[in-house]
């Protein structure tokens, strides 16, 4: 009996001594700040279209790269972040090739055939599944 009043004394004493650091040291060290401000300002970029000063192809390209950064970060945090991380590889590997595709001439005529239907419904499948791993990544942490 001696023993556990002891530990209940210790264990008060031990959670009297810690203080919570301050708010502002907090703000500071908080990892996926960051990252969650990159990715949520690279969604922003891809989703405005402004078609003077090839800003139609410079933003989308800067939301990109500011994407890939902020999940590089946080591909390590769980599995559904790992998985957006590789779907994103995989969707900027298409937009690549779909950049790569529009130079050519005929492309109309490739997005007729059965390859360019399915590459063009795997970019879309690509995309939901992105926003799914996004969701169910914030609800795992």
């Amino acid at each position: 009996m001696d023993d556990r009043r002891f530990d209940r004394e210790l264990d008060d004493l031990l959670t009297e001594g810690l203080t919570a650091p301050s708010e502002d040291i907090l703000y500071h060290i908080t990892p996926w700040r960051r990252a969650t401000n990159r990715i949520l300002i690279g969604l922003a970029l891809r989703t405005f279209t402004l078609n003077f000063c090839s800003l139609d192809y410079i933003l989308p390209a800067v939301g990109f790269l500011l994407i890939l950064l902020g999940l590089r970060v946080l591909r390590r945090e769980n599995g559904f972040f790992r998985l957006w991380w590789c779907a994103f590889l995989v969707q900027g590997m298409l937009y690549a090739f779909q950049l790569l595709h529009w130079a050519a001439p005929g492309w109309q005529e490739f997005d007729q055939t059965p390859l360019g239907r399915a590459l063009i419904w795997a970019g879309l499948a690509l995309t939901f599944l992105q926003f799914f791993c996004l969701w169910q990544g914030l609800r795992g942490i």
